[in-house]
């Protein structure tokens, strides 16, 4: 028979529980009001009243909106370059169409991602963490960039990187339009044209 575990290892694992559930809740409802009003706009009452949390609550783990806003840039981070980093035998192109996919999956259903893609473009917020993230997503794309090149599926007229600058430009670009029309219905027609014209530009 097991033993009980002392009141004092249960509490802090009580609390331990608590405080990740917390954090959580911040993260999520911070995300969600991101990503309806963006970074300048947002206000902490507005991110603890979507968040269930009091704001004593939320600043007990984040001393500032700014705080708040970095941690849902790392967990935007931590989703997105990951799936550029899908390698597919003898095709780039496909590996490119899958994670294209992939993105707008995550456009359409994640809060996370809708937030953290306007926080990396949004004007005068974060400036150096907001180059750091961007260029890891063009390293990221443009490994994809560079296998397809290899194989000989696009063109090396350009290096890799000012291709997927080129490309992650053109697909935010498309996101930000089907978003503020509110076209989630619209955005993997809108996003694959995109990509489609990108590759018609490029490819062999």
């Amino acid at each position: 028979m097991d033993k009980k575990r002392p009141v004092g290892q249960r509490s802090t694992e009580w609390h331990e529980a608590k405080a990740r559930a917390t954090k959580a809740a911040v993260l999520s409802g911070a995300a969600r009001v991101f990503d309806r009003v963006g970074y300048r706009n947002a206000v902490v009452s507005e991110i603890s009243k979507e968040s269930q949390t009091t704001a004593g609550a939320m600043y007990h783990y984040f001393p500032s909106k700014q705080a708040v806003a970095l941690a849902v840039m790392e967990e935007f981070q931590a989703q997105l370059l990951p799936i550029f980093d899908v390698r597919i035998e003898g095709s780039g192109i496909q590996e490119l169409v899958g994670s294209v996919s992939q993105l707008c999956d995550r456009w359409r259903e994640d809060p996370v991602f809708r937030a953290g893609t306007l926080m990396t473009f949004e004007p005068g917020f974060l400036p150096q963490e907001q180059l750091e993230l961007r260029q890891k997503w063009e390293a990221a794309v443009g490994g994809a960039i560079a296998n397809a090149q290899d194989s000989g599926e696009i063109a090396k007229d350009h290096d890799s990187i000012s291709l997927a600058k080129n490309l992650i430009s053109s697909l935010v670009g498309a996101w930000t339009v089907t978003h503020a029309a509110d076209g989630t219905d619209d955005l993997q027609q809108t996003v694959g044209s995109t990509l489609r014209l990108f590759l018609d530009a490029v490819t062999t």
